[in-house]
């Protein structure tokens, strides 16, 4: 898995890999992941990862279809502006050959920046 971090300006600032049996979390500032399935068999004439938001089920469900990139590897690209852009779970199922082989959570979420709490006068400071 690869998760690419832009500015808003789409300049790439970050671009990380890592591996994990937990849920991927992203920030929103991702316009987009990738999904990586190794150990392949080279018989496997294709590879499919239908992916959709949790929000309402099915209903922005994407068929991607993967790209072998190196024996044995292939990997798909999840676009979130196809899926309205949302914030929350993304689930995607993993086919091999129409043959269901594996199931995953992405979570997408708000980064937020917590400013340090200005200390202000009571109400009674501003009564005379």
């Amino acid at each position: 898995m690869i998760q690419y971090t832009y500015d808003p300006n789409g300049n790439l600032l970050k671009q990380t890999q890592g591996t994990s049996t937990e849920p991927y979390v992203f920030s929103t500032s991702a316009v987009s992941y990738d999904i990586y399935l190794k150990n392949v068999p080279d018989s496997a004439r294709g590879v499919s990862f239908p992916t959709w938001t949790e929000l309402y089920g099915q209903d922005d469900i994407e068929w991607i279809v993967g790209e072998k990139v190196a024996p044995g590897l292939w990997r798909c690209t999840v676009v979130l502006s196809k899926h309205g852009g949302i914030t929350g779970i993304y689930n995607t199922h993993i086919y091999v050959d129409s043959v269901m082989v594996r199931g995953l959570t992405a979570v997408i979420q708000i980064q937020s920046k917590l400013l340090p709490l200005k200390p202000h006068r009571s109400p009674k400071a501003f009564m005379k």
